[in-house]
């Protein structure tokens, strides 16, 4: 019976041992922000976004950032160098003709691996603001109603 009793530590061990792996960590994955949200029409506007790349990203690349949404019938794409850590943007997204949630997604690819990593999705705000009456429109179209009910009030009164 003793000469079996060595074959549980080792069990023990075996089942405790992490999984060994010949790749390195997982693949860098860029933190992204989009551009703030905006009203449709607003002068000189575009869709933007930017990603950043941390210390783990130190290898030259690609950033492949894509815009999509109901208003875009093909994604547009965009290509910018890495050269390693540090924030990257695009600022000449299109210009949104109508109020939508745009789409962004970001993908990192080293060029010593040309193993993209994990793609990264965000949404980008547009939206159409509609004018609302000044004070002084609201006052006189009341003053106006005021008077126009008065008239007609009083003419059916006389008419009796």
């Amino acid at each position: 019976m003793q000469k079996f009793l060595w074959i549980i530590p080792l069990l023990l061990v075996a089942i405790s041992a992490p999984n060994a792996s010949a790749d390195s960590a997982d693949p860098c994955k860029p933190t992204t922000t989009p551009g703030k949200p905006f009203v449709v029409g607003t002068p000189g506007k575009k869709l933007t976004d930017s990603a950043d790349l941390g210390q783990t990203c130190s290898y030259p690349g690609t950033l492949t950032f894509k815009v999509s949404g109901d208003a875009i019938f093909v994604p547009v794409g965009f290509t910018v160098d890495v050269k390693g850590p540090g924030t990257y943007s695009v600022t000449d997204g299109p210009v949104p003709e109508v109020a939508a949630t745009f789409t962004w997604a970001v993908t990192y690819t080293p060029d010593s691996t040309g193993r993209p990593s994990d793609t990264v999705f965000e949404k980008q705000v547009v939206t159409k603001t509609t004018p609302e009456p000044g004070t002084v429109v609201l006052v006189l179209s009341g003053i106006i109603l005021v008077l126009v009910w008065k008239r007609c009030a009083s003419g059916l009164i006389l008419a009796r």
